[in-house]
């Protein structure tokens, strides 16, 4: 089902505001998630026993980091399309906010 969303939004250049705003929340919620896994993933580094541990957490560190940065560029577009008029079934049209 949620490839024929995908397929429909490409073809037609719509999303739903409930769709972009769902995918900013879960976006968010990754974002805060990496962002405490930065900070466990820092101590462990700091007190790891061995070199290898230490570099197993740098690792993972910059795994985290990537998706980071990933998402700190996504959530501006994904705010973006919700300033475009977006057209519903009830014909409406104009800039939407949060």
């Amino acid at each position: 089902m949620k490839a024929m969303t995908l397929v429909k939004n490409f073809m037609t250049g719509m999303d739903s505001v409930g769709d972009i705003v769902g995918r900013i929340e879960a976006e968010r919620a990754k974002l805060a998630a990496s962002m405490q896994e930065v900070e466990r993933l820092e101590a462990v580094r700091v007190g790891a026993d061995s070199y290898e541990d230490a570099q197993a957490a740098e690792s993972r560190l910059g795994r985290v980091r990537w998706e980071i940065s990933r998402i700190d560029a996504l959530l501006p577009q994904l705010e973006a399309r919700l300033a475009r008029p977006i057209h519903d079934a009830g014909g409406g049209g104009g800039p939407i906010s949060l």
